[in-house]
């Protein structure tokens, strides 16, 4: 619809002209729309950052390297399977990664929330003082130290909170909450690939010559250390650089939409 409005008031000012007032107005009205539609994509930005969180640690959770007394008291060395402490049980296996991506994607979510109640705050009250309101248009920086400041210290308080209400749970609460996750967990535990996918990848692997099977390894084998540190700290921090990309990136807002409404208008009163 906005296309076609521009169109015909291209069209309209190529035949007889446009005002100057329309033509400022269907430039703003497109560099709004423009505007509404990055900040969609914001929105959704943020709000995807507690799955990012979550993957990520699920992924990175990985069994260490432990030793073993065989029957036959030979002691070996083997990758032992992942770790993880959930509401009270310990978790092993593919149960683990799922619950350090869950307390990952959870802690998350909590941080997304207090920014956004602490946001909502600072509007109510912004809008219910102009003194306020001023003050924090007249020093960015002095309030922008002071929502960190604020942000700091509910983020410390909430784990806080979270585990002394929990503990104000009973004994006997707390050991159900722990068997329940014991039983979810090794049902998880005991959910295998699917027959037919794994067929398939087996039939796959056959007709694949073992000089490429050989190539991920060989790849792992020359890859320099620090390059391999880059790629886990990456992916370790992908919630904070989310979250930091896309706060920077809104910051440039306003500018954007000046910078849209100009080209629009040139684009109307040039045609």
């Amino acid at each position: 619809m906005q296309i076609s409005a521009i169109s015909s008031a291209n069209s309209f000012g190529r035949g007889y002209g446009i005002s100057d007032e329309d033509a400022q107005r269907i430039a703003l009205s497109t560099a709004l729309e423009k505007a509404e539609k990055r900040r969609n994509r914001t929105k959704l930005a943020y709000a995807s950052i507690p799955v990012i969180a979550g993957v990520a640690a699920a992924a990175l959770t990985r069994g260490k390297m432990g030793m073993i007394i065989t029957e036959a008291n030979e002691r070996l060395v083997q990758k032992m399977p992942p770790v993880s402490e959930f509401l009270g049980k310990t978790v092993t296996g593919k149960a683990a990664k799922v619950s350090e991506g869950l307390k990952s994607a959870g802690n998350w979510f909590g941080l997304m929330g207090v920014a956004a109640l602490g946001g909502l705050g600072i509007r109510a009250a912004a809008n219910k003082s102009d003194g306020y309101r001023n003050f924090r248009l007249n020093h960015p920086v002095m309030t922008f130290l002071g929502d960190m400041a604020l942000f700091a210290g509910a983020v410390l308080a909430l784990p806080l909170g979270g585990q002394k209400l929990y503990s104000k749970f009973s004994p006997e609460f707390q050991a159900g909450v722990a068997k329940k996750v014991g039983k979810i967990a090794d049902k998880f535990n005991e959910v295998k690939t699917p027959k037919f996918i794994k067929n398939g990848i087996d039939a796959v692997a056959k007709h694949i010559p073992d000089a490429i099977k050989n190539i991920p390894a060989k790849i792992s084998e020359y890859t320099p250390e620090a390059i391999k540190d880059f790629g886990k700290g990456l992916l370790k921090y992908a919630p904070e650089i989310t979250l930091f990309t896309t706060f920077f990136s809104s910051l440039s807002e306003p500018s954007r939409v000046k910078a849209d409404f100009v080209k629009e208008y040139n684009n109307i009163k040039n045609a």
